[in-house]
């Protein structure tokens, strides 16, 4: 049976449509009656073969993403794949109709065939992961052994691409220069192998395809449309809205940045830097979870002999958890929940200046953009970023507005990440030592920058993040 889809993209740049016929693989399905639902690609065909045969046996017409976690469950097996963002926004966008088994190929069209892997933490190295059948045998898996050599034939012949998608706000970092040296072993074009992720690792000079879907922009926007509403944490959020600025009414904090863990160089760095200039009464800071690495990521920025340290980690360690909004929280509740869904507007209308601690700082080319980034964007206060260098580049890509001169921005150029750090430091005792009529003035002088980003923000709410990546597959880039 061949089947010939032209799916329509809506080209975000100029409005226009562009037709593309492209399908996806998917190997594994349950199939019922009436009822298909595929399963993820690359997973175990053990796991695979225990969801289709219990699936048989249960009343069924659709497939959530939880029941698809159950019916995969098996208890030493802890690195399956599940269907996510991409295929979340593929079937919103385009439906079910494009997605084919193998025996579904035609050979003899000009369709492209993409075979998508959706990662996740536990399976994003491509490494042998043991685990025991119910016969109690120990096997090892091996990613890229569970892609059926069909679609290796597919993509050596340039009929079709490997997709391994990871743009849950995720870049690849130390993983593409191995599956390179895999790739070029089996003899695969390596054109044909895309790693689609949510930040693109610019330190990566190989020959394998990157490609950038920012989920986060996307989701934050979408948040933005349900509020207010109550989130994890028990009150009502919401987001500051341009009736809620007072000009008028002066703010008590200069600062606000949330730190849920601690566990990397730069949030241990900001912690000391806010104790050491006695910052805590001037802004609202959570500090929430330690895993007692204080020294080893000082080490990074701060060249002390270990008395010195002992004694700083000591006082650091002595701090956490600081809070903001967590405080009916256990120290497990702590870890784990959601952050996107809370926003307490009442503390963003209460300070002026938003210190975003973003996830990486030191991997230099390679800007990670999460949900952190667009929690000032989406509140109306302007930014210093600590992230890696270009990130604020790659904010204007996205059409955003930042605060250069009122902000030294020239801290996003900077490849050291200790200088980095020394210049974000001058600026915030800048702000801190600004007398505050002159900050609240200051800030109302921008209020045309803060709305225009914000009101930008809202435009990504149904925004297909896949759409850039498929264009440039279809023209051959």
């Amino acid at each position: 049976m061949n089947i010939n889809l032209n799916i329509p993209i809506m080209d975000r740049e100029n409005g226009s449509l562009f037709k593309m016929n492209i399908k996806l693989i998917y190997t594994d399905w349950i199939r019922k009656e009436n009822f298909s639902y595929p399963l993820p690609n690359a997973n175990l065909g053990y796991l695979n073969g225990k969801a289709i045969k219990r699936a048989a046996e249960i009343e069924i017409d659709e497939v959530s993403k939880s029941l698809l976690t159950d019916l995969l469950h098996h208890d030493s097996v802890s690195f399956c794949q599940i269907h996510d963002y991409f295929y979340k926004i593929w079937t919103t966008y385009y439906g079910t109709k494009d997605l084919i088994s193998l025996d579904q190929v035609d050979l003899d069209s000009d369709t492209i065939y993409l075979y998508v892997i959706e990662l996740d933490y536990s399976n994003d190295s491509f490494v042998n992961r043991k685990y025991t059948n119910d016969n109690g045998e120990e096997i090892t898996y091996h990613m890229l052994n569970q892609i059926p050599q069909e679609i290796y034939a597919l993509v050596r012949r340039n009929k079709g691409k490997i997709i391994f998608s990871w743009i849950d706000n995720k870049c690849f970092e130390g993983h593409l220069k191995s599956a390179e040296i895999r790739f070029k072993l089996m003899g695969v074009p390596l054109e044909n192998i895309i790693f689609l992720s949510g930040n693109i690792n610019l330190d990566y000079k190989g020959k394998l395809k990157q490609k950038t879907a920012l989920c986060s922009i996307r989701d934050i926007a979408q948040v933005m449309a349900c509020y207010p509403g109550k989130g994890s944490l028990g009150y009502v959020s919401d987001y500051v809205r341009i009736s809620d600025l007072d000009k008028n009414k002066f703010r008590n904090k200069r600062f606000l940045s949330w730190n849920r863990s601690i566990n990397r160089s730069h949030r241990y760095a900001l912690l000391y830097f806010v104790k050491k200039h006695n910052l805590f009464d001037s802004g609202y800071f959570s500090f929430l979870n330690s895993f007692n690495i204080c020294h080893d990521c000082l080490k990074y920025f701060y060249n002390w002999p270990k008395y010195k340290l002992d004694m700083i980690c000591e006082g650091i360690e002595s701090l956490i958890p600081y809070e903001i909004d967590t405080f009916t929280l256990t120290d497990e509740g702590r870890y784990s929940f959601r952050t996107i869904d809370n926003n307490k507007k009442e503390i963003y209308l209460d300070s002026y200046i938003h210190i975003v601690s973003e996830t990486q700082f030191k991997d230099n080319r390679t800007p990670y953009i999460t949900e952190k980034t667009f929690r000032p964007i989406m509140n109306l206060q302007p930014f210093i970023m600590m992230n890696n260098a270009g990130t604020l580049k790659r904010v204007k890509e996205l059409g955003f507005k930042t605060f250069h001169p009122f902000i030294d921005e020239s801290y996003d150029d900077e490849t050291n990440s200790q200088l980095r750090w020394e210049m974000i430091q001058e600026e915030i005792l800048k702000f801190y030592h600004m007398p505050l009529e002159e900050l609240h003035e200051w800030y109302y002088s921008i209020q045309d920058i803060l709305v225009y980003n914000q009101q930008h923000l809202l435009t990504f709410k149904d925004y297909n993040i896949l759409e850039d990546c498929l264009k440039e597959i279809i023209n051959g880039h």
